[in-house]
């Protein structure tokens, strides 16, 4: 082994055996103004940012909460309103089927007085009506009756050249007219 190679092996072990980070006094004394600047620019950072943006955060957090709660009891309120609503458009559509049966119960019992009375003006145009004819029967009878007499009376006076009393001749004709209506009956002026 020569020496060469002794001086470079003592020297690659003493490299391996030095530290990394060597912290002697000059360095600590040169880092001492670093921490104190660290320090202040901490207490700085603390004081001017961090407790601004901590008391900002606390907040906003604190206004969100408010805001939830509230947006809670409106959705609360909403749900109760909802509730209500619909319950109302239950009873109005209750209602609305009630006033449409009593308005079709009224209009049926309407429409079935308005029948009731037409059939009763009618029954009564048919009263009025059989009654006028009945009168008109009458009528004709009784002008019937009087054609036939005249008729009559100026037949028999042709046939037997004298003049008959109208008198005597109408109770005459009204007596078989009667025996003939009682024999024939009401067929005969059909």
């Amino acid at each position: 082994m020569n020496l060469q190679s002794f001086v470079f092996i003592g020297n690659a072990s003493m490299e391996a055996s030095l530290p990394l980070f060597n912290l002697d006094s000059q360095t600590f004394l040169l880092m001492i103004p670093n921490i104190i600047s660290f320090v202040i620019l901490a207490f700085i950072l603390t004081q001017f940012l961090y407790k601004p943006i901590r008391d900002y955060m606390k907040k906003r957090i604190d206004h969100i909460s408010i805001e939830m709660r509230e947006t809670a009891e409106i959705n609360a309120i909403a749900d109760e309103l909802k509730i209500s609503y619909e319950q109302q458009i239950k009873d109005i559509a209750a209602e609305r089927n009630t006033i449409l049966d009593k308005a079709r119960n009224e209009a049926t019992a309407h429409s079935n007085q308005i029948i009731e009375n037409a059939k009763a003006e009618v029954q009564i145009l048919r009263n009025n009506a059989r009654h006028n004819i009945t009168i008109e029967i009458e009528n004709v009878k009784e002008e019937l009756q009087q054609t036939i007499i005249d008729v009559s009376i100026h037949m028999a006076e042709k046939v037997a050249n004298k003049q008959f009393c109208r008198e005597s001749h109408e109770e005459l004709f009204k007596k078989l007219f009667a025996e003939t209506m009682d024999e024939y009956g009401d067929s005969m002026l059909r």
